[in-house]
Parts: C-alpha cells; sequence; structure tokens
C-alpha cells in the first residue's frame, strides 16, 4: 500500500500552469481536480478534490508562486482510502518571449502528505522543475504544455507532462481546463483565473 501511497501522493504534485499576456504572470486560480493511479496491483483508482494557487511577478522576467492540491479517494475500492494533499513554493524565470508565445522555467520546494487507515503517515519533502511554453491562440485564448520533473516522492516516473487551454470568458476571468500524467497515471483539472494588475514597480 506504500507504493500506491507514493503514486497518490505524486498525482497531487500537479505542475504549475501559468497563463496570461506574454511576461504576465499576476494571477490567483481555483478548481475541481480528478486523478486516476495505476500502482501496486490496483488499476484506475480514481481521487478527487481542489487545487488552488497563484503567481505574482517580481520582475518581468521573475516571478514567485505557490500551489495547493488536496485529494481523496472517490469510491468503495479499498485503495481509495488515502487521502493526499501537497503544496509547493518557488520562483519562475522567463526567458524568452516574442509577440505569441512565452517560454520560462520554475524551481520549487515541495512537501507532499498521505494518510491511510491503519498505516503510518507518509511525508515527503523535495524540489521540483520544469520547463513549459504558453502560445496565444487567439485574442482569448491560449495553449500551454511543458514538463516537470520532482524529487518529492519515491516512484519511478518522476516526469510529468502537462497542458492547459484557457479562455477569457469575461475582463480578467478565465475558464481553464488542464491534464497532466506519466506512466502512474493522470490528473485532469477545471477551474477559474482572474488575473489581477500588480502594483507598478
Amino acid at each position: 500500500m506504500k507504493t500506491l501511497q507514493s503514486m497518490v501522493l505524486a498525482a497531487t504534485l500537479t505542475p504549475l500552469l501559468c497563463f496570461a499576456e506574454a511576461s504576465d504572470f499576476n494571477y490567483v486560480q481555483g478548481g475541481y481536480v480528478n486523478s486516476s493511479v495505476d500502482a501496486a496491483g490496483f488499476e484506475n483508482i480514481d481521487y478527487d478534490g481542489f487545487s488552488v494557487e497563484g503567481s505574482l511577478e517580481l520582475t518581468e522576467e521573475l516571478f514567485v508562486y505557490g500551489d495547493y492540491t488536496d485529494i481523496s479517494g472517490d469510491d468503495d475500492s479499498i485503495a481509495a482510502d488515502i487521502d493526499a494533499d501537497s503544496y509547493s513554493l518557488g520562483l519562475g524565470f522567463v526567458f524568452g518571449t516574442n509577440d505569441t508565445a512565452t517560454f520560462y522555467g520554475t524551481l520549487a520546494f515541495a512537501e507532499a502528505s498521505a494518510s491511510y487507515p491503519g498505516l503510518p503517515d507518509v511525508d515527503e519533502t523535495g524540489y521540483t522543475f520544469g520547463f513549459g511554453a504558453r502560445i496565444n491562440t487567439s485574442d482569448r485564448s491560449e495553449l500551454e504544455f511543458g514538463a516537470d520533473y520532482q524529487d518529492v516522492v519515491d516512484t519511478d516516473n518522476k516526469v510529468t507532462a502537462y497542458a492547459q487551454i484557457l479562455y477569457e470568458m469575461f475582463d480578467d476571468v478565465f475558464g481553464y481546463v488542464n491534464i497532466s500524467g506519466n506512466a502512474d497515471g493522470e490528473t485532469i483539472g477545471v477551474g477559474l483565473r482572474y488575473a489581477f494588475k500588480a502594483a507598478e514597480r
């Protein structure tokens, strides 16, 4: 069961997904997430919960960000009794941008924990880093994709790929759908974002 706990923990470490106009990383967002995990003899064990995150530009190239995810089992399987959560706090750097695309990297401290009835709680800490690209697909929508490496949870699959589409429904209010995953499973999220204007530096 510890192996399954590790897989569920890894599912909470969804890569940071950033959008808005080029070089704009000022936002808060939150939404529903559903994770499907394959591990320790179990297949397609579903967990759901919520995720919140935010980002704030420090300069045109540097931003600080954080996120929190909480998931638990949503079916009657014994393997679904795991409750897991994670958070990360880190820095991002925009190393390339033009009128239609932004390229960035991230580095963060992360912690993930899980509990299962009758077993000791699992609590892991470490770091994540990754690279991504955001591309304007229209005046009101963007596509993002990239990959993150995590050295937090003991699993053979430490690299997670991700993609997200975001659409501006009202001024500064966006809806999003995203997916991330690797050989251990995948996570799908839907939610809302508010993009705010930072104070002039």
